[in-house]
């Protein structure tokens, strides 16, 4: 069996056919626990990837 049999990209256009803009004003509007708000996102971010191996 190859994959190319199997997996296909058929249904990505329908998964990604979605009120973006809903979705967006939902996640904004959801108030976060004390501890999620007290992360440092940027921080995070800028070392997401430090232990990869390279």
């Amino acid at each position: 069996m190859k994959a190319e049999d199997v997996c296909t990209n058929d249904l990505i256009p329908a998964a990604n056919d979605f009120d973006k803009p809903k979705v967006k004003a939902d996640a904004e509007g959801v108030k976060l626990s004390e501890g999620f708000a007290a992360l440092d996102v940027e921080e995070i971010k800028a070392h997401l990837f430090d232990s990869a191996v390279k």
